[in-house]
């Protein structure tokens, strides 16, 4: 399977590659290294010592002249069109962009609720969810515990979800799952 290459379209490619063949017009062959293709490199991505010259602005040691460029530029002009040449190289090569964070999962959402507003107007889930136990002991007459609370806040998260999807309910879901872990530690 050839090597992959992040951030370059087969857009990019085929422009880069028009380029090239571009400035050989008579038909000459390609300065490719075919062994070096053969071996997975990209001969159209410059090299780490090609990338070192244009972060320092001069051509590398090594390198054969581009086509259509002296070795070593006379003048200023000639050495601007060498530069440009070697700088669109490079900024060919550059990697895509880092993609953007991943928007909040309803797991963030929930963790930001029962750590956050939820914490600062209700107090310790643990006591909240064993007043609750108490008064729904004493109401249907059997025990009831402050875990059984969390669970059967979960269930009715998910009647409620059996009709329509609401986001809110599922983040409240996760929440009493992780109130209901909190409070059996």
């Amino acid at each position: 399977m050839p090597p992959q290459m992040v951030g370059v379209t087969k857009e990019m490619l085929r422009a880069k590659l028009e380029e090239a063949l571009g400035r050989f017009p008579d038909g000459e062959a390609l300065p490719i290294d075919t062994e070096a293709v053969a071996a997975g490199s990209n001969p159209l991505l410059p090299t780490e010592a090609e990338r070192f010259a244009t972060a320092n602005q001069q051509p590398p040691p090594d390198a054969a002249p581009i086509p259509g460029t002296a070795a070593e530029p006379e003048d200023e002009a000639e050495f601007d069109e060498f530069a440009s040449d070697w700088a669109a190289r490079a900024k060919f090569s550059t990697p895509a962009p880092e993609p953007a964070p991943p928007a909040p999962t309803i797991l963030h959402e929930a963790a930001a609720i029962i750590d956050g507003d939820r914490m600062d107007n209700y107090g310790d889930p643990a006591e909240s969810f064993e007043r609750i136990a108490g008064l729904w002991s004493a109401y249907l007459g059997h025990v009831i515990y402050a875990r059984d609370v969390a669970n059967l806040m979960v269930l009715l998260k998910v009647s409620r979800s059996k009709r329509a999807y609401h986001r809110d309910d599922y983040t409240d879901i996760c929440g009493y799952a992780a109130l209901a872990e909190r409070i059996s530690e």
